[in-house]
């Protein structure tokens, strides 16, 4: 763990990053048991999906375990409809876990299928829009 998180912070050095996202794989397996043990801040995204509710809970409880700093919820894929409000206050009292973002389901993220930048093409985009305090969360972060 020791000589990841070394080489995790030689990288931010040498390339003068403010901000390290480390994207990885759903589910726990080494790699990301180490990646979590060096992070300063956790962001586990789930769906509004059954299937995800208990894989969240035992990613933040493991989060907590390791006395990751900061964490976070980030709620993907939310359906047309839903209040984000009540969906926030759902998911503090179930998590008890406070929540960056909630992001809406987006066509124009599928249609632009990593071939852009979606915030540079359409930065009035109600997904864009809505990763605006996770953005803040992260400056804040550095």
């Amino acid at each position: 763990t020791e000589k990841f998180q070394t080489g995790l912070e030689d990288l931010l050095s040498e390339l003068r990053l403010d901000v390290l996202l480390v994207d990885m794989a759903a589910g726990l397996n080494e790699d990301t048991l180490f990646t979590i043990a060096c992070s300063d801040m956790l962001l586990v995204t789930l769906r509004p999906d059954k299937q995800d509710y208990q894989g969240t809970a035992v990613v933040l409880e493991v989060g907590r375990k390791l006395k990751v700093p900061q964490v976070y919820l980030v709620m993907n894929q939310s359906p047309a409809g839903y209040n984000a409000a009540e969906v926030r206050q759902q998911l503090i009292s179930t998590y008890q876990c406070d929540v960056a973002c909630i992001l809406p389901h987006s066509e124009a993220m599928l249609q632009i299928g990593g071939q852009g930048i979606l915030a540079m093409q359409a930065p009035a985009n109600p997904y864009v829009q809505a990763l605006k305090p996770l953005v803040e969360l992260l400056k804040e972060a550095k």
